[in-house]
């Protein structure tokens, strides 16, 4: 390892480090600097959310969230005011959710769950959420959803199923037809890219990742990544 220092810039503090290898003259040297970040834990939410939480979500500007989980009420949501979490009237639910999803907004929350018809639509109204209309689209999911997700323009919003399709694109609350190719298996994540252009699901089954890239309406499957993830995906995201 080599030493490297020096004399300040302009009146500014000189910098010495420890170069993890031997550097030469007209070597080019990078510096990164991570600044310290440090995090206040908050007070607890006068009314606390239900155990074994699935999953979470939170609308464009981080001031909505929503928790759901496999214990009764199954689904919350909470209002941010500064640093204070308020959690929001729900209506009574008899079927649990794996994954809920909020709009940019934080005024729709649509939540895929357990028993037919696998999905009800909330909408926010004041400081409660009500089922939008019957609560359900014209058509619905046929099996359980392990992953939901809205577009990042509120144009769509995706579900991952549990049994074939395995997946199910709505625009709004019209459901789209399915892929020409569907994912190999249970989808257990979706995520969207900031464009909304690409769309990519996790699977139980090989090859694990499947990758759809958008035209208007229309989702076409992608070729594989040439190296393939070794296993089942419960997450992802783009950067």
């Amino acid at each position: 390892a080599s030493t490297g220092g020096g004399d300040g810039i302009n009146d500014t503090s000189s910098l010495t480090g420890i170069y993890k290898e031997t550097i030469s003259v007209n070597d080019p040297v990078y510096s990164i600097w991570v600044p310290a970040v440090s995090f206040d834990i908050l007070d607890d939410p006068a009314t606390l959310p239900m155990i074994n939480i699935n999953s979470h979500d939170a609308d464009a500007n981080n001031t909505t969230i929503s928790l759901t989980s496999t214990t009764s009420p199954y689904l919350a949501t909470y209002k941010r005011v500064g640093d204070t979490f308020t959690r929001l009237t729900m209506p009574t639910m008899n079927r649990y959710g794996y994954s809920s999803a909020l709009n940019s907004t934080g005024n729709l929350v649509v939540l895929p769950h357990s028993l037919s018809p696998y999905i009800t639509i909330f909408y926010r109204s004041g400081d409660s959420f009500v089922a939008y209309g019957a609560g359900t689209p014209s058509v619905t999911p046929t099996s359980v959803g392990y992953a939901c997700k809205y577009s990042n323009d509120d144009a769509y919003f995706v579900i991952g199923n549990g049994s074939s399709p395995f997946i199910s694109i709505y625009k709004g609350f019209t459901k789209l037809a399915n892929p020409s190719t569907l994912p190999p298996g249970a989808s257990w994540s979706v995520s969207w890219s900031s464009d909304d252009i690409y769309l990519v699901i996790g699977s139980s089954v090989s090859p694990y990742l499947t990758i759809y890239k958008r035209s208007g309406d229309t989702f076409t499957k992608l070729a594989n990544p040439a190296t393939l993830p070794p296993g089942a995906i419960w997450g992802q995201e783009f950067s």
